[in-house]
């Protein structure tokens, strides 16, 4: 008896070790890409929320997504949000967070290099928390995939040579 316990003990230590893995794994590689894992501040988070005026059906869209709260967040409030999300352990992450926080269907994560992903062209708001290296590449992709009148929320970091429509704390909002 005492054996298997510890066999069970050392298997789930190793399991954890290769999930840490995984996950620093693909933080480098989107640190490659985009950006790192960073989460964003509550207070960010609320200040996006506010610019983005989520409306029950409005489809959203969360670029890099990390652990997800901006699309459970905008799940809660009848938006149908997807999260792309480079990292897989994250994705799984989000989806379980989706689940427990009543999100369901109405907020969805793929595990997708962004860059490589064709963009829903109904998308009606954009959330994203890039470096400052990757904001005009990022423009140039959402103005060739999104309809005028899509609503791009930056975290942070600005678009350079885009007019700042309106800015609440870090939160940043432009008109595509």
């Amino acid at each position: 008896m005492n054996s298997l316990f510890y066999l069970l003990i050392e298997i789930f230590i190793l399991l954890f070790i290769l999930l840490l893995g995984i996950f620093y794994v693909f933080s480098l590689i989107a640190a490659v890409y985009s950006a790192p894992y960073v989460g964003s501040r509550k207070r960010d988070i609320q200040d996006m929320l506010a610019l983005a005026q989520i409306r029950p059906g409005m489809k959203v869209l969360e670029l890099g997504s990390g652990k997800g709260s901006l699309c459970v967040l905008s799940g809660q409030k009848g938006a149908c949000a997807l999260g792309l999300e480079i990292n897989p352990v994250l994705v799984v992450y989000s989806k379980m967070l989706s689940l427990m926080h009543g999100a369901g269907r109405r907020a969805r994560f793929k595990w997708v290099n962004f860059w490589k992903f064709k963009l829903p062209a109904d998308t009606e708001v954009v959330y994203l928390y890039l470096l400052p290296e990757y904001m005009s590449r990022v423009w140039y992709k959402l103005e060739r995939e999104l309809k005028p009148g899509t609503r791009v929320i930056s975290n942070g970091f600005v678009f350079k040579n885009q007019k700042i429509c309106q800015k609440q704390g870090n939160a940043s909002l432009y008109i595509l």
